[in-house]
């Protein structure tokens, strides 16, 4: 990356013990590693929300070829709550649990209102 050679860091890394001195070396190198970490963290972001912008714009653009693939831009919890609620095979047990239920309430209407005018 910088194009350092093993004989420059090892001057480096001298140069550091010289100016920084044995003790505060330690909590420097753990300050320096973890700067360095979240440099890597901020620019892996960084590229998964271009890559995701990427497809998002893929998929807006061509919505014939992304229909499946608009699925996988949702966040893992609105997936798991899709597939939570969604229906399971064709509506038709839906409608016709629908159709129980409405004609169960008929009866037991029906019933209520014979027994009230007995």
């Amino acid at each position: 990356m910088f194009d350092l050679s093993w004989s420059e860091l090892l001057f480096v890394a001298v140069l550091a013990l010289l100016v920084v001195g044995p003790r505060e070396l330690p909590g420097l190198a753990r300050t320096i590693g973890g700067a360095v970490q979240k440099g890597r963290r901020l620019y892996r972001d960084a590229m998964n929300g271009v890559t995701r912008l990427e497809q998002e714009i893929d998929a807006a653009s061509h919505p014939e070829k992304a229909q499946g693939e608009r699925h996988e831009l949702l966040p893992e919890e609105v997936r798991e709550a899709m597939r939570m609620t969604a229906p399971h095979g064709d509506a038709q047990p839906h409608h016709d649990a629908e159709a129980a239920w409405s004609r169960a309430i008929e009866e037991r209407s029906g019933q209520g209102e014979r027994e009230t005018e007995q």
